[in-house]
């Protein structure tokens, strides 16, 4: 259980490397979502997630840039905050270890549920059309997939040579 702390304090960690657009930022956040869930399983994955978000939420700066506190749930980025718990037990329960595939298929699936909530919430928050916030979004597109690819590499390595006991 003291594994569900990791990807949250590297979400932390990590919180001050951003490129800042309008909207949101761009962070290392989803690659440590997607990590959570492949590496830690989807009940804990899911867990420490929402430690990361209550975290935030009692106000300490745990977010991009440093922030904390309701202003940021209810900012730009707060449906993607949101939908960080979702995705990480939507990548523990597509991960099966002796599948090669999984680990593609849960990350890509992972990935496009933190768009599915995060995108729209953008969209409502910020007064503009869906279409628009989507095609806004096309410029996270290339270091989500290379933030996919990393997590698989990553989880994979982490789990063949048992780094994280669950």
């Amino acid at each position: 259980m003291t594994n569900v702390v990791i990807f949250p304090t590297l979400m932390i960690a990590t919180a001050g490397f951003t490129i800042t657009l309008v909207g949101a930022p761009i962070t290392l956040q989803t690659l440590f979502v997607l990590l959570s869930g492949m590496v830690l399983g989807a009940r804990l994955g899911f867990i420490s997630m929402v430690l990361y978000i209550l975290l935030g939420l009692i106000g300490l700066p745990v977010f991009a840039n440093f922030q904390g506190g309701y202003g940021v749930i209810f900012g730009p980025s707060g449906g993607f905050i949101l939908s960080f718990p979702i995705a990480s037990l939507v990548a523990g329960l597509l991960t099966k270890y002796d599948n090669k595939y999984s680990y593609i298929i849960s990350s890509l699936a992972a990935t496009f549920i933190i768009y599915l909530i995060g995108i729209p919430w953008m969209a409502y928050i910020l007064g503009w059309r869906l279409t628009e916030t989507i095609g806004y979004m096309t410029v996270y597109f290339p270091g989500d997939v290379g933030k996919i690819i990393l997590a698989i590499l990553i989880s994979n390595r982490l789990i063949r040579h048992n780094v994280i006991q669950t």
